[in-house]
């Protein structure tokens, strides 16, 4: 049923932006310094979440799920293909999540309680997302929104404590361009392209779905991201928990830790979910369930440092594949036919190739945004030239 507001959709993505990875990627720009870091922060998430938020408008428009939509530029084997690549990032990236927060309270409960179980936190906070995914989307929003609104107070009474602490201003100028700045800040947003829309098609008017998504992203993204330079320029530490840990914290890291949690990785867990049931149909629940245990077990048992360059290998998949969607959609405003979506996969090879040329040195503008910018062109003229041949040839017959 659309009947998802603006509020709906601003408690969703603040409570997705709220993590302990956006606050290390915001300590990464520590070498920029204050100003320029800020700067670099909002430019990037202006840029991300402006794609997000327009990616989201193709879903609630023709009530389709992310996956869905790819059908639109790809057809229904692309559809497929990308389903089956999105579960695999999904499922990686909840363990990854898991494995983050799992060391982090293990750190904090040791530091509080003298205690650690890295596999029993992993499990405990894997039955609380599974939770959130089961009956914080749609039956029982109103705990994820109490989540986050106590996720906003601990988050501001946490910075206003570190910027009350004494610490050494530093700022190391090398080691970050402000191109890479700008690509670290905008990826970000990017990087939810495969679910938003997910979520968008309920939404009740296109109006609630962009500027819902767009604010609350950007709000609560640039906001961790201006924690962790914070963290970086101040106390010379990307860990957050080990700022958190030294300013005594103690039980509110814990539920910062906990919460932001669970309020950005049940969205993982039931995209999973939808990408599986584009393939095919099966139980929901238990499908849930089984996305979660899965989870849980490469969390436990699999190295995940060489998997992780593999999910971001995969991720660099979806900048140029929703580049192609986004230009049909909104430029070309085309129904795809055969021959189109065969130039769609043509126009998605040459991007991601584009992207990996460049990834290592990047632009100035990072390099994610050129890519798409590239991968969009691309496909734009290459359909044009394409509905001019096949109409000349149309006429000539």
């Amino acid at each position: 049923m659309k009947n998802k507001n603006y509020f709906y959709f601003f408690f969703l993505w603040f409570g997705a932006a709220v993590s302990v990875a956006e606050i290390m990627a915001g300590a990464y720009l520590g070498p920029l310094g204050m100003k320029k870091g800020i700067l670099a922060v909002l430019i990037g998430h202006l840029i991300g979440c402006s794609i997000l938020g327009i990616t989201g408008i193709i879903g609630q428009e023709k009530d389709m799920t992310a996956m869905e939509t790819i059908g639109i530029s790809f057809g229904q084997y692309g559809r497929y293909i990308f389903s089956f690549l999105n579960l695999i990032q999904l499922v990686g990236w909840t363990a990854i999540m898991l494995i983050t927060a799992s060391n982090g309270l293990n750190q904090i409960s040791r530091s509080i309680f003298g205690f650690e179980n890295f596999n029993l936190w992993v499990v405990l906070v894997g039955i609380l997302v599974y939770i959130w995914a089961e009956y914080g989307v749609g039956k029982y929003e109103y705990i994820n929104n109490i989540s986050v609104i106590s996720l906003i107070i601990l988050s501001v009474l946490m910075i206003f404590a570190l910027i009350r602490k004494d610490g050494v201003l530093s700022v190391n100028s090398d080691g970050m361009s402000f191109g890479a700045a700008i690509e670290l800040s905008a990826v970000m947003p990017i990087s939810w392209l495969p679910l938003i829309s997910d979520y968008t098609k309920f939404a009740k008017d296109k109006k609630s779905s962009f500027l819902g998504s767009f604010a609350g992203y950007f709000i609560g993204s640039s906001f961790m991201y201006i924690v962790g330079l914070i963290c970086a320029i101040k106390f010379n530490e990307i860990d957050i928990i080990s700022v958190l840990i030294k300013g005594n914290f103690g039980v509110v890291a814990l539920l910062i830790v906990v919460l932001s949690t669970v309020t950005t990785t049940f969205l993982d867990v039931y995209s999973a979910t939808i990408s599986v049931l584009n393939i095919k149909l099966f139980n929901r629940r238990k499908t849930t369930i089984l996305v979660v245990i899965v989870s849980i077990l490469f969390a436990m048992f699999f190295k995940m440092e060489q998997y992780e360059s593999f999910l971001y290998l995969i991720g660099a998949i979806f900048s140029p594949l929703f580049a192609v969607l986004i230009s049909d959609y909104f430029i070309l405003k085309i129904q795809n036919k055969n021959k189109d979506y065969i130039i769609s996969f043509i126009s998605f090879i040459l991007g991601f190739v584009f992207y990996m040329m460049i990834k290592d040195k990047g632009t100035a503008l990072g390099v994610t945004v050129p890519v798409m910018i590239l991968t969009s062109f691309v496909s734009i003229i290459l359909k044009k030239i394409g509905g001019v041949v096949y109409g000349n040839v149309k006429e000539s017959m």
